[in-house]
């Protein structure tokens, strides 16, 4: 019979500039979903966007920036 007891893994510390790059990257996602909330004249500490368009663009914004975490973090 195999172990059933599930392997445990360790994250790596991250770096200093790991770290900055991160941070960094959620403040561009943040200025980006308060530009897109400007654009479409909605509240930027709420959740709605003016459009369906706009809320396309938030979502990808927030896609692209897990990507580049999931980078940096590999």
């Amino acid at each position: 019979m195999s172990d059933t007891q599930r392997p445990s893994f360790t994250r790596r510390a991250q770096t200093e500039a790991e770290a900055a790059h991160l941070a960094r990257l959620d403040d561009l996602a943040d200025q980006m979903i308060t530009e897109l909330h400007a654009i479409g004249g909605t509240d930027p500490e709420g959740s709605e966007l003016a459009s369906q368009a706009l809320a396309f663009a938030a979502q990808m914004t927030r896609q692209a920036i897990d990507q580049a975490k999931r980078h940096l973090t590999a």
